[in-house]
């Protein structure tokens, strides 16, 4: 049977986000990607803490051995 991944991760924009996962997609290295405009993430960075817009991707793909 073949493991589904889910891979979390974000963009600073909508535009990077769909970029890379159309690359992904027609290089078939990711079944689909789910992008999710509107996050607002808050990390510390460089000894400040950030509080910035991003958008979410989940992209699902197999598991290769």
């Amino acid at each position: 049977m073949t493991e589904m991944l889910l891979v979390h991760t974000t963009f600073a924009n909508e535009d990077d986000a769909a970029r890379v996962a159309r690359v992904l997609v027609d290089e078939r290295l990711i079944a689909c990607a789910n992008i999710l405009p509107g996050a607002r993430s808050l990390y510390r960075w460089e000894g400040e803490v950030k509080d910035e817009r991003e958008v979410v991707v989940l992209m699902k793909t197999r598991k290769q051995d």
